[in-house]
């Protein structure tokens, strides 16, 4: 039990980290006279938070950051290299559509996030996205995923 609770908050903190690098670099690299963006946070720090979460209308599953630019919308929903998408990320996925958010993904890295914007065609001044490995790979469909090599085994 032990082994497997270190394993756990490792993963939470390799998320922490997925989630905060992005930020840290889009204040840099996005053009904010045209493109607005924000991280949500849907975690109660207690019960009596998420009590008052679910109260104001906070709902699970949104995606952790959200971008708008040029009358596009994108989700994306960063994971540790261990995490999956919960079951009220998969809902939101499928319910976003119909709000006509072109873009929802799943990614594993700061790059990959970055990646997923460049596609979406935000402005992303100078920045070129490298290639990423299959396991990197923004993902679309979570049934679709491709683990990376150090979870397979």
């Amino acid at each position: 039990m032990e082994h497997a609770e270190r394993e756990a908050s490792g993963s939470k903190a390799m998320e922490m980290d997925r989630q905060t690098t992005p930020a840290d670099r889009l204040g840099e690299l996005l053009n904010l006279n045209c493109t607005f963006w924000s991280s949500v946070e849907d975690t109660p720090w207690s019960r009596l938070a998420g009590i008052m979460l679910k109260r104001r209308g906070c709902r699970t599953g949104v995606p952790d950051l959200l971008d708008w630019h040029r009358g596009r919308r994108v989700g994306i929903v960063s994971k540790s290299l261990f995490g999956v998408v919960s079951a009220a990320q998969r809902e939101v996925r499928l319910a976003m559509p119909r709000a006509e958010v072109e873009w929802w993904w799943w990614c594993r890295t700061a790059t990959s996030a970055l990646v997923t914007l460049h596609r979406a065609r935000a402005p992303v001044g100078g920045w070129l996205p490298p290639l990423l490995e299959a396991w990197e790979e923004p993902v679309r469909d979570p049934d679709l995923t491709v683990w990376h090599p150090a979870v397979l085994r």
